[in-house]
């Protein structure tokens, strides 16, 4: 079987995870993408680096996922000047803000693509089945890889904020935070909490928990809205969310979302409200 070894660093396994479930399952196990964070390529109680070193002897293509973080790691260019004296292809992945122009070397040298690029899926899998020496193409859904490309790519993302830049808080400054109740009796919001889970100089990421009991008679639809306000009482955002699970009578349940608002807006934030209210009614069950 055809070897293509993935370098990556630690941080940005999501998304070499990724990449390994998309490229073997399209090319029907005709290959196998080597990834170190891999159970199934390095499985524990591996002598790591001997693995490693086979994985690189036998590989026919290298891709390298270069980020910001990980170009300026030794390993990365260590493994990517191993491919370069073997003589075979290397395809630098940039992604997470990495520009292409802006590869260092020995990275530049290479012909690079981006995740960026709309028809990324379909260029690196023309370029491995080239380089493979596969007669053509597989089809697959784009769309699906792509989607899924971009949601590792987004925990990455996320794992960076928290590790470097992110402040977390558990009981928020002031008046964060204060219960808020329907317009009627039928529902009431028993308990709300809400935190900020991120902070950065774009944005803050906003993170509550509602916890919502039908005091009515009969099965009740209801719709949740959490209204960000500044010190004057003046909505600076808000988030409207519907459930379709209805509450029997006396039952109560608990709904998390989370919302991100933009720098500007966000720290003028002075207090968040919850209300529940009722969009549809009907007998419960017998």
């Amino acid at each position: 079987m055809k070897t293509v070894f993935l370098s990556h660093v630690g941080e940005e396994a999501p998304l070499a995870l990724a990449l390994k479930q998309w490229a073997e399952s399209s090319f029907a196990g005709q290959c196998q993408i080597f990834v170190s964070a891999s159970a199934k390529d390095l499985p524990p109680g591996t002598k790591w680096f001997e693995q490693i070193d086979s994985a690189l002897a036998d590989a026919i293509t290298m891709l390298v996922l270069c980020s910001p973080l990980s170009v300026k790691q030794p390993w990365i260019n260590f493994e990517a000047g191993c491919a370069w004296i073997k003589k075979i292809p290397v395809i630098p992945i940039c992604h997470s803000g990495q520009e292409v122009g802006e590869l260092p070397q020995p990275l530049a040298t290479f012909q690079a693509i981006t995740t960026r690029d709309p028809n990324f899926s379909t260029r690196l899998l023309e370029a491995l089945a080239k380089h493979l020496g596969f007669p053509q193409t597989p089809r697959i859904d784009h769309i699906s890889m792509m989607r899924d490309l971009s949601e590792a790519e987004r925990s990455i993302l996320v794992e960076k904020i928290a590790r470097k830049t992110v402040v977390k808080v558990d009981n928020v400054v002031g008046e964060l935070t204060t219960l808020g109740v329907s317009g009627t009796d039928d529902l009431t919001v028993t308990d709300f909490r809400c935190r900020i889970t991120e902070r950065t100089d774009r944005s803050w990421k906003f993170f509550w928990k509602i916890s919502v009991t039908n005091q009515s008679a009969v099965r009740t639809g209801f719709m949740t809205q959490v209204d960000f306000q500044d010190g004057d009482g003046f909505s600076l955002n808000n988030h409207l969310g519907i459930h379709p699970r209805r509450l029997e009578p006396g039952e109560n349940s608990d709904h998390s979302d989370h919302t991100t608002i933009a720098i500007t807006n966000a720290n003028r934030i002075a207090r968040v409200s919850a209300v529940a209210s009722t969009y549809s009614r009907e007998n419960p069950s017998r």
